[in-house]
């Protein structure tokens, strides 16, 4: 991390920012509204974390930066129509989420700025007073994280370019829950775009960064709870689905390696650097089979993976995860509903993921056991 100052934003609100690697990361502290819903964080024994890719969340100015049909100035698209798209995005949080999340990892906003209009007209009554962006300047997305929790440290990983394609940045928070951190990492990988074979060299260089921070972190601090989430453009079970041709960024357990993201449905072999995916449990089912639908086939490409000190009996523990599957998200064939720019209806091409811990000291603590 290179550089820290402290800066006042449009709304008064105290400002970190960080640079690492010519990529910057805002962290706000906002101060809480009248009325607004506060969290007791030493009181707090259950946490909800959501993941969602709202899917082009741009506002209503003309930034010269902006996907095309976002334009203001070559298109349809405006304050008025941002502002309905803003109101959809925070009914989901707060109206459709039962219970409210308590972390919220963002990806496709357009900046901070689209964060802060969220927390103004939709979130900050909920308490959610800590939040941090990345300033990508060559990438016209960004990913964030919304806490109703401390933030309290913040670092933002650059991934090398492979074969002429630029990466997005990868946000890594540490986050005060209960008096314990927990570390959260939100990811928003290269697409698939030009085909996943193609592509797939881009994402393994993003899970090999992954890796790294995992690996510091565990050095660092080896029982300390890290959670890893995002669009990864992935399937869980992506190497299986390619028919075990060429390597994957999300990679079984038995043959990742130090260069690899391992990941599991066994939380007993949640270890290391391979991560526990609820996706890959042949013990769950969801209401859901992925998170995004294309070409009539069920993708789980959006994911909350956890480590192995999810399940060690101490701290802060996995107790469930599911994909949200209410009504309005879904059309009459059961499939997401994405936003619509000509009608203005609509939420996202990607549903929801919610990820709920529970504290190992919890009276009647259902936190799982590990796999045998």
């Amino acid at each position: 991390m290179k550089k820290k100052n402290l800066k006042k934003n449009n709304h008064g609100a105290v400002s970190i920012a960080s640079v690492c690697a010519g990529v910057a990361v805002l962290i706000f502290l906002t101060a809480c509204s009248p009325g607004c819903v506060l969290q007791n964080a030493d009181s707090v024994r259950e946490i909800t974390i959501m993941s969602w890719n709202v899917e082009n969340l741009f506002d209503g100015n003309d930034d010269g930066t902006e996907y095309r049909e976002f334009d203001p100035g070559k298109g349809n698209w405006d304050t008025a129509r941002y502002h309905t798209r803003l109101s959809a995005v925070g009914r989901v949080i707060t109206e459709f989420s039962d219970p409210l999340p308590d972390i919220i990892c963002l990806q496709e906003i357009e900046h901070r700025g689209v964060v802060e209009d969220l927390l103004k007209w939709n979130l900050k009554q909920y308490g959610f007073n800590y939040f941090a962006v990345t300033d990508d300047p060559e990438s016209a997305i960004q990913i964030g994280i919304v806490s109703r929790m401390p933030i309290t440290r913040v670092k933002v990983h650059s991934a090398s370019g492979v074969s002429g394609y630029r990466l997005r940045p990868i946000l890594e928070v540490e986050i005060l829950l209960g008096g314990e951190s927990v570390i959260v990492i939100n990811n928003h990988w290269k697409s698939r775009i030009g085909g996943p074979d193609v592509t797939e060299p881009a994402r393994i260089e993003s899970a090999r960064v992954v890796r790294k921070i995992i690996s510091r972190i565990h050095a660092e601090n080896p029982e300390i709870l890290i959670v890893c989430a995002g669009d990864l453009n992935e399937n869980a079970d992506e190497y299986e689905r390619t028919g075990e041709l060429y390597p994957t960024a999300l990679i079984p357990a038995s043959i990742s390696n130090e260069d690899t993201l391992g990941v599991t449905g066994l939380s007993s072999a949640a270890e290391g650097g391979v991560l526990y995916n609820p996706w890959l449990d042949d013990n769950e089912t969801y209401a859901a089979d992925g998170s995004y639908f294309f070409r009539n086939i069920w993708c789980t490409l959006d994911h909350i993976m956890v480590s192995g000190t999810a399940f060690d009996d101490v701290g802060w523990e996995f107790l469930s995860f599911r994909p949200m599957v209410h009504p309005e998200l879904l059309s009459k064939s059961g499939t997401p509903v994405s936003w619509d720019i000509r009608s203005g209806e609509g939420y996202s091409d990607h549903l929801p993921l919610f990820l709920t811990l529970s504290h190992a000291n919890t009276p009647g603590n259902r936190g799982r056991s590990p796999t045998p």
